[in-house]
C-alpha cells in the first residue's frame, strides 16, 4: 500500500471559479454598505446572507409585512429573503440607535 498522497488538481474550469469568487465579493462589499448606509431595505444579495441568522417565526412574518409594503422586487416571495428582510430591520434599528 502507498501512502503518498496524489497530488490535487483542481478540475474546476476557471470562468466557474472566477464567477464564484466573484459573487462572494459582491455580497461582501454589499453588506459592508449595508452596514454603511444603513437602507431600509437593502440589496436582495445582504437578505439572502443574513437570513441564515433570522429567528423564526418573528423575522419572517416582519418580512412578509416589509414585503407588503416594500413590494416583491425589493423582498422577492421567498422563505430567506423574508427572514432577512426580518433581520435587517432589527439590525438597523441598532444601527440607528447607535448613529
Amino acid at each position: 500500500m502507498n501512502d503518498e498522497l496524489e497530488p490535487y488538481e483542481n478540475t474546476i474550469p476557471f470562468d466557474v471559479l472566477r464567477r464564484e469568487f466573484r459573487f462572494e465579493l459582491d455580497q461582501k462589499y454589499a453588506l459592508i454598505n449595508a452596514l454603511r448606509d444603513a437602507p431600509e431595505i437593502p440589496p436582495v444579495i445582504v437578505l439572502r446572507l443574513i437570513a441564515r441568522a433570522a429567528d423564526y417565526p418573528s423575522d419572517h412574518n416582519k418580512g412578509k409585512e416589509l414585503q407588503r409594503k416594500y413590494g416583491s422586487e425589493a423582498i422577492p416571495y421567498k422563505h430567506e429573503y423574508e427572514g432577512g428582510a426580518g433581520l435587517w430591520f432589527r439590525i438597523r434599528q441598532g444601527l440607528k440607535s447607535n448613529g
